[in-house]
């Protein structure tokens, strides 16, 4: 028997919505006084506005009753692909975690922002840190291991939240649906044997990397289970700023909640929400007269001015961060023609099958491909996080497409041919990664520092990602002393005593076979 036998989708959009603006309030705890006032001000207004506002189409989706069973199989699946990509540290977990483990360990046990001592100069925390608020406040009073917890609790909520509302809105065959959704990807086991092919390699004993989407040295869209495994904290928030552009889509919820949310959603991700602009903007045009005499989304447009602190927190000395055109380079447009075939494979497929396609969906998928289209011309990060995270959100609305149009020609004999190719060759990508989880051995959390980290691993060159240098912008938002914990310091200890090889090697590169070589293992504390 549920606890809430009233509850309504609705009720659910508005849970997600408060997860999101729960986390910038543990943010704007931390800030001075006038910051933290505009940030609550702004959150507490989209708060009222979503509980108060009604859904625009009533009888749709958000009105009808929580499908419990549904719920409860969508957390299921939700946590059991959590675990599998290294939540809670329960299996082996990807080695980007070595790095977020250091964030959550540095918010659990230091005063916000985190600060680091490094040649001399002192340097605070500069990062989307939203995953990681509200489990760190865990972490404060019970330890890291609670901390860790907290962690996987939370995303396995958001994401029930997420499959649960694309199942809702699937219709029928809504396990079909998920099932492509989750598996999403483009073709890259295709893309690895032309590269090798390419380099004359023989295909027939070519040992196939553990990531295998790292067959383009340029750019690279992500799997869906990729995603998931190695980077939650942006694909959390970009699925679901695709599953409320869908309801608005649809007329089931105002654009100023979708605009809102996306606001809120900048202290997770906000390069997943720079692909999420050019799709609001495609709801404001379709949706503008509408959108303009509803005085609610006038009301959120004036809350999205309190989330400000936030956006200053994340641009603050954030010159560091190299960019370039790619465009420009000779290599170019060879390889972006390869890539675009074959990571946008399923969406020739819904070109193709466009017709089939329910019609508020239409629009929405054009633009994602326009986006995808676009960008890998500007590389931005040292490893383009541009195209991996900017392409978040038009890949989550291209994968909703994608398994529309597959659900709906079953029963077409050339279009489900199309989509039968398509699907499992993608397929392999998430094969790959699920192998990965299951074929190593779990290790325990670091509690090592964000600095201590980055020595152990890199050590050289400055951490523009991660840290910026406390003044300016940083003194009026957090104040003259921002912190009141000692500076950590970069500490040359074993952060990772029984992690399964060298943590210093770049497992994308190399293959599962090789990794299980003993001689991988470091020699380094």
């Amino acid at each position: 028997m549920p606890f809430f036998p009233n509850a309504t989708n609705r009720d659910l959009v508005t849970g997600g919505t408060a997860l999101l603006l729960l986390s910038n309030l543990a943010f704007a705890a931390a800030l001075a006084p006038a910051p933290r006032l505009l940030l609550v001000a702004g959150a507490v207004l989209v708060g009222g506005l979503a509980l108060r506002s009604a859904p625009p189409r009533p009888g749709g989706t958000l009105c009808q009753g929580v499908d419990w069973k549904a719920l409860g199989l969508c957390s299921a699946l939700a946590t059991a692909l959590l675990v599998l990509g290294g939540g809670g540290h329960l299996l082996y977990a990807n080695w980007d975690w070595l790095w977020r483990d250091a964030v959550l360990a540095d918010l659990s046990r230091q005063s916000f922002p985190p600060r680091y001592e490094w040649g001399g100069q002192l340097y605070i925390l500069r990062a989307p840190t939203g995953m990681y608020m509200l489990p760190a406040l865990a972490g404060r009073l019970g330890g890291l291991a609670v901390a860790h917890a907290a962690l996987l609790v939370q995303n396995a909520l958001f994401l029930t939240l997420i499959l649960y509302g694309l199942a809702a809105l699937a219709g029928l065959r809504r396990a079909l649906f998920l099932a492509i959704f989750v598996t999403f990807s483009g073709l890259d086991i295709v893309g690895q044997y032309l590269m090798a092919a390419e380099r004359g390699q023989d295909l027939a004993a070519l040992a196939l990397p553990s990531q295998i989407e790292s067959w383009s040295p340029y750019f690279q869209y992500s799997s869906h289970v990729t995603q998931l495994f190695w980077v939650p904290n942006h694909c959390l928030p970009g699925w679901w700023f695709a599953l409320l552009a869908w309801l608005c889509a649809r007329r089931e919820i105002s654009l100023g909640l979708v605009g809102a949310s996306c606001v809120a959603s900048l202290i997770w991700s906000p390069l997943a929400m720079a692909g999420a602009l050019p799709v609001l903007v495609c709801l404001l045009v379709l949706r503008f007269r509408e959108t303009v005499r509803d005085p609610a989304n006038w009301g959120y447009a004036v809350a999205a001015i309190g989330f400000l602190p936030v956006l200053l927190y994340l641009t603050d000395d954030a010159g560091t961060v190299p960019g370039r055109f790619l465009v420009r380079e000779r290599f170019f447009a060879p390889v972006y023609g390869q890539f675009v075939l074959l990571e946008l494979a399923s969406g020739i497929v819904v070109l193709a099958c466009r017709r089939h396609l329910r019609p508020e969906m239409r629009p929405l998928g054009l633009v994602a491909g326009i986006v995808l289209l676009l960008l890998p011309f500007y590389s931005l990060g040292v490893g383009n996080d541009l195209a991996m995270r900017g392409s978040i959100v038009p890949l989550a609305l291209l994968a909703i497409a994608f398994a529309l149009v597959v659900t709906a020609v079953l029963s077409r004999t050339v279009a489900a041919a199309a989509a039968a190719v398509v699907a499992p060759l993608g397929a392999a990508t998430p094969a790959f990664e699920i192998g990965r989880a299951l074929a190593f051995p779990r290790y325990r959390a670091s509690d090592c520092s964000l600095l201590s980290v980055w020595a152990s691993l890199d050590g050289q060159g400055y951490m523009g990602n991660y840290l910026a240098r406390p003044d300016g912008l940083s003194r009026g938002l957090f104040g003259d002393a921002p912190g009141g914990t000692p500076p950590a310091v970069a500490e040359r200890r074993a952060c990772w005593p029984d992690y399964p090889f060298d943590p210093g090697l770049h497992v994308w590169n190399t293959s599962n076979a090789r990794l299980r070589d003993p001689g991988l293992r470091s020699s380094l504390p």
